[in-house]
């Protein structure tokens, strides 16, 4: 077990926000169900390629995913952005966002900036590039977020 694993309870906000983003009511079966998807990653978490709560998201996710489609739960991908409750919420989604979407560092720096109510000009004179790069990098951020819906 790596030193970057921490302990599974230290993991349930992570577990909590995924059910959530998934329109899963978080029952017992649930969390043993992310047990058992979070011991199989302390065994194959590899530290050199990411860190390992981006590592385990990404496996809970995906794993949850597949069992809605196995037992045929119909559901509909709601922004956590509509729905967030507290503060703690509000950190996961935004965090959720900048680890697991695939935004480039520019592209984050652009939604970071974008959420500050900076215009177009404001980014495009901040960062030194053309309101089209701006334009364009936001279609970007965008189509790379709808692909999760």
């Amino acid at each position: 077990m790596s030193t970057q694993c921490l302990n599974f309870v230290s993991y349930y906000p992570l577990i909590y926000h995924t059910l959530h983003k998934l329109q899963l009511s978080p029952h017992e079966d649930y969390l043993q169900d992310a047990y058992l998807v979070y011991a199989k990653c302390v065994k194959r978490y590899q530290s050199e390629r990411c860190k390992f709560s981006t590592y385990f998201s990404y496996q809970l996710f995906y794993y949850y995913k597949s069992l809605k489609r196995k037992l045929n739960i119909s559901y509909t991908f709601v922004p956590t952005s509509f729905v967030v409750n507290d503060q703690l919420d509000e950190q996961l989604f935004w965090y959720d966002i900048y680890t697991n979407y695939g935004l480039t560092d520019l592209e984050k720096e652009i939604l970071s900036l974008t959420l500050l109510h900076y215009t177009i000009e404001e980014i495009a004179h901040k960062i030194k590039s053309s309101p089209s790069t701006i334009k364009r990098k936001r279609n970007s951020i965008k189509n790379k977020l709808s692909e999760f819906n």
